[in-house]
């Protein structure tokens, strides 16, 4: 599992040479992910926030969030959404339907029940150009060790590519 989730997060780096046109002025609204990570606040935007449609099957979205795409150390979240899912309706994040994870240079965490992780997820507003959500959640590191993360105040706002 470590390594499918440390190839997964790395294809997605690879994914961010693909970014958005710096010319395009619909690229700076306002696009962001965000969330305090134990207390401290994380807050991406530009290229290093976007969305896939269908990334992992039919019928899902996978979120990105990262302040710098190019540098590997750099934190980057994933979200896995399933794209059927009501909107403005919280839900539990489960392995099934709603996963995060996290990549924090040597560091990969998530909310899988597996590692203790938890929390929940509320899709505001989907569109063919865009989705907007909040999460919260406890994440488990994926080793195994027992450390946990809280995610507190999460939201994203970002475009498809």
């Amino acid at each position: 599992m470590k390594y499918s989730l440390l190839l997964l997060l790395t294809t997605c780096f690879l994914l961010t040479a693909c970014s958005k046109d710096p010319d395009n002025e619909s690229n700076t609204n306002d696009e962001h992910f965000s969330c305090d990570i134990d207390n401290n606040s994380f807050n991406a935007t530009g290229s290093g926030v976007y969305a896939l449609k269908d990334f992992d099957g039919p019928g899902t979205s996978r979120v990105y969030g990262t302040r710098d795409p190019g540098d590997t150390s750099e934190k980057l979240f994933s979200i896995l959404i399933d794209d059927s899912s009501d909107l403005d309706i919280e839900y539990d994040l489960d392995q099934d339907n709603f996963v995060i994870y996290l990549n924090d240079g040597e560091n990969q965490y998530a909310s899988l029940p597996v590692v203790n992780g938890e929390g929940t997820i509320k899709v505001t507003i989907r569109s063919d150009s865009e989705i907007v959500g909040e999460f919260s959640c406890t994440m488990g590191n994926i080793t195994g060790s027992g450390e946990l993360i809280n995610i507190t105040n999460g939201t994203f706002d970002v475009r498809y590519q």
